[in-house]
């Protein structure tokens, strides 16, 4: 009797803690869909004026620890569809507050692209805050593999 008592506290403890356990799973992953689409479509907000020479496609996966203030989306270049490009956007600590910051890599190259919103507060941004951001942004980007000659 006592056995049966014991199984049946253990199965009452344990199957709503993994249903749980479960459920927090399913929310955290479509949450992570949702937020890589709300990003990209921030960054392709950001990037309409340079609509002509990139294009947004994927998101690149990032194991950093500023994966949760920042993504990498590789971009197509118009122009030379073989080069890899990335866009980064990061949330970057300003005068008053957090700002998402959108930098494009190209090769050894930054532009930095704009804000993810206008702040009032934040019309300018000075130049300091932009480069160390970008570098950064520039640690976030995937290693070049070297070409096989």
């Amino acid at each position: 009797m006592s056995d049966k008592k014991n199984i049946r506290d253990f199965i009452v403890t344990v199957v709503p803690l993994l249903v749980f356990c479960v459920c927090l799973l399913f929310i955290t992953a479509s949450a992570r869909t949702y937020w890589e689409k709300g990003l990209k479509k921030t960054v392709q907000t950001v990037l309409v004026p340079f609509a002509d020479e990139y294009e947004v496609t994927d998101f690149v996966p990032e194991k950093t620890p500023f994966s949760v203030s920042s993504a990498v989306y590789k971009l197509r270049k118009k122009a030379y569809p073989k080069e890899d490009c990335y866009a980064v956007i990061i949330k970057a600590t300003a005068m008053y507050g957090a700002v998402p910051l959108v930098y494009i890599f190209d090769e050894d190259n930054y532009i930095f692209a704009g804000k993810g919103y206008e702040t009032v507060s934040d019309l300018v941004l000075p130049e300091p805050i932009i480069e160390f951001w970008a570098k950064r942004a520039k640690a976030l980007i995937p290693p070049q593999k070297a070409e096989n000659k």
